[in-house]
Parts: structure tokens; C-alpha cells; sequence
């Protein structure tokens, strides 16, 4: 639950944007940029979890290696 004063919001004709630590007047530039960074940000989430997922992999191929060659270094 809020409580305390509000100070009364200045209304604003146009849609804005925050870009960094200023308020912009959103223009088509800005939208643009906007899903630029929004479309980098998603890949680079992607790319993440395939570099984890690869990283698991190759860990279980090692792990897997070194299991098979410890069998074979033992005395039969």
C-alpha cells in the first residue's frame, strides 16, 4: 500500500521514451532502435542457453571419455 504525497504529473502531447536517464519524444527513430536493442537482447538470451547447453554437452563427452579410458587402463 502506497501512502505519502504524489506530486501531480506533468501531461505529456506526445508518446516518450527512456532512453538511458532522459525522457525522448518517441519518434519512429526511437521505435526503431527501441526493438533493435529489445531483438538484440532476445538473440543474445538465446545464444546463452545454446553456449550452456553446448558447455553440458561437451562435459558429458569428456566425462564420458575419461570413464572409457579409465575402464581400459585397468588390469583385466
Amino acid at each position: 500500500m502506497e501512502n505519502g504525497f504524489h506530486p501531480p504529473q506533468k501531461m505529456l502531447s506526445r508518446a516518450h521514451t527512456v532512453c538511458g536517464d532522459r525522457l525522448v519524444e518517441t519518434t519512429p527513430e526511437v521505435n526503431r532502435d527501441v526493438a533493435d536493442s529489445a531483438m538484440l537482447l532476445s538473440q543474445g538470451a538465446r545464444r546463452a542457453i545454446e553456449m550452456m547447453r553446448e558447455a553440458d554437452s561437451v562435459s558429458a563427452e569428456r566425462a564420458a571419455s575419461a570413464g572409457v579410458a579409465a575402464d581400459e587402463a585397468r588390469p583385466a
